[in-house]
């Protein structure tokens, strides 16, 4: 027995130096006393056990904080990045130190091109398309982020976002309306250990409006842990215009799986309505299994509108997941619906 609790004493140390990491904040304030994102990081940091060192932002002129970082957080997303900088953020990315780098809705921001600096090293592509200004809500929070090891399916208060694409290497998981405002990023090579998140609005982070978020996004970034699998939807073709007595589009749909091994799942569709309310599902798939490193043929699904349906601006959502419980990734496509007819 006593050799059986030294064992046992052992094994609890390990895990909790393991879990008990050490991050590396560098600072927003010197640019606005009132950007406290850095400081909310460090509290949120903190509350987990974790320890933080805040550096300055010429902590950025060279790798010697490489060696006790176990997590890299770059607060800021509006801090100036000279190429040096920049290429610093890149080299520890490369040297396998997770990253969150902060992102804005200004997508000629330096933040925003080392973002996609970060996706090119990690052999993929990514384009930012375009920024939303106002408040974003309902955000959906998908996949590890959204679970791991909170439960969080909304963000609000994201104020103002830049929206993009990505290649298989990016992974999406923060959404509005038909656009994607949050990614991780991951080389899709065999122990790679190279993941880096995004979110294109600091204000949340700033107001400190979700500090669950920010526990999932620090444990899964430690934790190497990428949801892997993402969904597609999109519609071939003009704008869907549903007219007042109602009708009918269609959309094409895929599914990806990134990962070495195969994973199950449930898939449905549903639809947001003009007032941000859930309908459905209409389609419920309870098992689909996608194999490894492999994508589904392309589906095609119908989505019928009723005359009775609210005029407006609403968002067909395919996801997948756990049905009433977590969703691993969605995707959107808009249609708007006219003017009820009336006698």
């Amino acid at each position: 027995m006593k050799h059986l609790l030294i064992v046992l004493l052992m094994i609890g140390v390990l895990t909790s130096s393991a879990f008990a990491a050490h991050i590396v904040i560098i600072e927003s304030t010197s640019f606005d006393p009132t950007h406290l994102m850095d400081q909310n990081w460090a509290n949120v940091a903190t509350g987990m056990g974790h320890t933080f060192s805040l550096l300055p932002q010429t902590a950025l002129d060279n790798n010697a904080f490489f060696a006790i970082c176990d997590l890299l957080i770059v607060s800021s997303g509006v801090i100036p990045l000279s190429a040096t900088r920049r290429n610093i953020i890149r080299q520890a990315y490369s040297a396998g130190i997770p990253i969150y780098l902060q992102t804005e809705y200004d997508i000629t921001y330096d933040t925003n091109q080392t973002w996609v600096d970060l996706v090119q090293d990690a052999a993929g592509t990514f384009s930012w398309n375009g920024n939303t200004t106002g408040i974003l809500e309902p955000m959906w929070v998908t996949g590890t982020v959204s679970m791991n090891p909170n439960a969080v399916n909304q963000l609000l208060a994201f104020r103002d976002g830049a929206y993009g694409t990505g290649s298989r290497e990016v992974e999406t998981n923060l959404h509005f309306g038909d656009q994607e405002y949050g990614w991780y990023v991951r080389p899709l090579v065999t122990g790679a250990v190279n993941l880096a998140a995004t979110s294109s609005d600091q204000y949340w982070v700033k107001m400190l409006t979700n500090p669950p978020l920010m526990e999932n996004y620090i444990r899964n970034l430690l934790s190497y842990n990428a949801t892997e699998v993402q969904i597609r939807c999109w519609h071939n073709g003009p704008p869907i215009v549903i007219p007042n007595t109602g009708g009918t589009f269609s959309a094409q749909t895929k599914i990806g799986n990134t990962g070495w091994t195969a994973q199950t799942f449930a898939a449905w569709t549903q639809v947001e309505l003009p007032n941000n309310n859930i309908f459905g599902p209409f389609l419920y798939f309870p098992s689909v299994t996608v194999p490894p490193n492999s994508t589904t043929p392309t589906y095609t699904i119908s989505q019928n509108v009723p005359a009775w349906a609210p005029p407006g601006t609403y968002y067909f959502h395919t996801a997948i997941g756990s049905f009433g419980n977590f969703i691993l990734n969605l995707d959107s496509i808009q249609f708007t619906k006219l003017v009820v007819a009336t006698d």
